[in-house]
């Protein structure tokens, strides 16, 4: 092997690693962006969740407590 063919060799390894180090990024940016997302999905469905349970035991939850000892409790 000569030096000719040891500078083109390195020359393709280092192309080769710094595909490898660029495509590792974008698969790290693109799974930081999915749970993102993820999150965003769960909080909505807590949301929702919520909201559902609140329409539908709001008037009960309403009803067992009693707002004049909260206003006096709160100084109102």
């Amino acid at each position: 092997m000569n030096e000719r063919d040891s500078v083109v060799g390195n020359r393709v390894i280092r192309n080769l690693v710094g595909s490898f180090l660029t495509l590792r990024e974008r698969f790290r940016a693109k799974a930081r962006g999915q749970t993102m997302t993820e999150y965003a999905l769960i909080l909505a469905a807590v949301a929702i969740l919520v909201f559902a349970t609140y329409e539908t035991m709001g008037n009960a939850i309403n009803s067992m407590v009693e707002w004049q000892t909260i206003d006096v409790w709160l100084g109102s």
